[in-house]
């Protein structure tokens, strides 16, 4: 045991020294790729932001754009009177504030330069497109096939199209506005500050000094930040055209997106100083845990082992008890590993040997008192049937042939009824069992009663129980019958599975009531040998005989199952193993 706890260690301990100095380099790659996809995610995060900005805003054009109220007030020409002025003071103008009061992201200005210039100036909502008609960018937005723009930087200082300070921190949406038919009536501009713009992605982010708003077109900076010495614009476009999404370099992450709709990417520039501190101060700690683990695993394998040892040596001892005969010894176990499941294991081994046992011992006592009761009745069988070829010569002699060929046929049926001590046969020969019984009955009934038979031919030499089912034909004869005049059909089919057949008799006789034919088939499905009462005995040759002998023959899985109809006929089902599977 000794050696063992030596092994433990040896073969623990040593690979956990070796594994912590790869783990402290692994961890580092994994600390480095865990903050790059922490920065991707984030710089996704903040541009996502900034696209529901942009999106904000477009949305708040195409209200404008698409409001047929508005478009009608751009396409009339304006007259002063009551009418007009009460929809533009109640209707235009409250319409224009409420889209300054959808203001989420801090629009500086909503304008409106509107080509219908009898419309009036009001309030900087609505302008005449001439104030604007000078500037260099209106002429070629104007011929361009262009609905909508951005206009950022110093592109939009020197336009002038705002009424306060101008500077080149403000950006601004332009939108083209057509009537129903097509006609174009103006320009839609909104305008924010680039501040306003950035401001609430900063709430996301400590560092707000290392977020970068580009120009791409310009290949600028837009929030009047600069790049440090070691990195500047030319480095970001090199790293932006070879298609990588971000650039680590000495403990430095740069991860950036582009905007949609905005010639605008966002470029953000990080550390993970911060992350290597706290790595080293993990890695210490790790030490030191390992050391007083090592102690303790030390410790914990000893007791293991030995509690494992002497489990096993328990275990070991009762094998050998139940080797040597006494197969009542088990394995006493509360443990849930693998001992636990060796002794489990060992225990139902036990179990279903002692029940096999009982099973064979029952089949056993089944068959001594089958024959037993077979030798009290045969009563010298050659004697019966040299009797019974007299009486039929006699009858043939005297003319009664079909009354002497009824009485060879019943000669056949005891035959084969107290033939040898086997107990099984081929169902072809059960089959002709029942083709000389209702030989019997139809010299008894005539056509009022009819049967026919379909077995396949590769089933007909599969071994069955013998006797199981003349007594169930029998049995459709006694109770579904009818009586003179009527008919009775009697069918024997069979339906093939992978592991067994099962054979059906089905007749269109009485039927059975369904509170009986419910306690018929509980009573089949529980009932089992009883041999200290022989009932097997007792109960005759009926359906509660087939059952039994087929639950002994088979297991307890393989009972019958009886359907039926009141006045419409039943239907017995008999399970059968293939050959080479019988539970024997």
């Amino acid at each position: 045991m000794n050696k063992l706890v030596l092994s433990y260690v040896v073969l623990i301990l040593f690979p956990i020294l070796f594994i912590l100095n790869y783990t402290s380099r692994l961890n580092r790659e994994i600390i480095i790729a865990d903050s790059i996809n922490e920065k991707l995610a984030l710089t996704n995060n903040l541009s996502n932001t900034l696209n529901n900005h942009i999106a904000h805003i477009e949305g708040i054009s195409n209200q404008v754009a698409y409001n047929s109220q508005m478009l009608h007030f751009l396409s009339t020409p304006f007259e002063m009177n009551q009418e007009e002025l009460n929809n533009y003071t109640n209707a235009i103008l409250p319409f224009m504030s409420n889209l300054r009061g959808l203001n989420k992201y801090a629009i500086d200005s909503i304008s409106i330069y509107s080509t219908n210039e009898t419309i009036p100036e009001t309030w900087n909502y609505f302008l005449h497109a001439s104030n604007i008609t000078d500037f260099a960018w209106y002429g070629a937005f104007i011929e361009s096939s262009e609905k909508e723009k951005w206009l950022i930087g110093d592109n939009l200082g020197s336009l002038g199209i705002n009424v306060h300070e101008r500077h080149t921190e403000y950006m601004a949406y332009i939108k083209k506005l057509f009537d129903t038919d097509g006609a174009y009536l103006g320009l839609l501009i909104i305008q924010i500050t680039e501040k306003s713009f950035v401001d609430n992605i900063l709430l996301w982010v400590k560092d707000e000094e290392n977020i970068f708003l580009i120009n791409k077109k310009e290949r600028e900076l837009v929030n009047a930040k600069s790049f440090d010495e070691d990195f500047g614009i030319d480095t970001f476009f090199r790293i932006l055209e070879s298609g990588r999404e971000y650039r680590y370099d000495h403990d430095t992450i740069i991860t950036f997106k582009e905007l949609s709709n905005i010639d605008l990417i966002l470029f953000y520039k990080s550390s993970i100083d911060q992350a290597n501190e706290a790595f080293k101060h993990t890695m210490k700690i790790m030490r030191s845990i390992i050391i007083v683990s090592s102690i303790l695993l030390i410790l914990v394998i000893y007791y293991i082992v030995k509690k494992t040892v002497g489990d096993m040596n328990s275990i070991a001892r009762t094998m050998i008890r139940a080797a040597s005969g006494d197969l009542s010894a088990s394995v006493e176990t509360t443990r849930m590993d693998e001992v636990g499941q060796i002794g489990e294991s060992y225990n139902v081994l036990i179990s279903r040997i002692n029940t096999l046992i009982d099973k064979v011992v029952e089949k056993e006592m089944a068959q001594k008192n089958a024959q037993l009761n077979a030798l009290q009745y045969q009563i010298n069988p050659h004697f019966i049937y040299n009797t019974l070829d007299i009486f039929r010569m006699k009858l043939e002699i005297s003319g009664e042939v079909e009354t002497g060929n009824a009485i060879a046929t019943f000669g056949k049926l005891l035959r084969y009824n107290l033939k040898g001590r086997d107990q099984y046969t081929t169902l072809i020969e059960e089959i002709n069992q029942v083709e000389n019984y209702m030989d019997i009955q139809k010299f008894r009934l005539g056509d009022n009663i009819k049967w026919h038979c379909d077995i396949p031919s590769e089933l007909a030499n599969q071994k069955v129980v013998k006797l199981i089912l003349q007594p169930i034909v029998e049995n459709s004869i006694i109770h579904g019958y009818r009586g003179y005049g009527t008919c009775l059909t009697i069918s024997i089919y069979i339906k093939r599975y992978d592991d067994r057949y099962d054979i059906y008799i089905e007749d269109d006789g009485n039927g059975i009531d369904p509170d009986k034919l419910q306690y018929i088939n509980h009573e089949f499905k529980i009932s089992k040998y009883d041999r200290m009462r022989d009932k097997i005995i007792d109960r005759g040759i009926g359906l509660t005989n087939v059952n039994l002998r087929i639950k002994i023959f088979y297991g307890n899985a393989y009972y019958i199952k009886v359907e039926s109809q009141k006045g419409k006929g039943t239907k017995v089902i008999i399970p059968i193993q293939l050959e080479g599977e019988l539970d024997v």
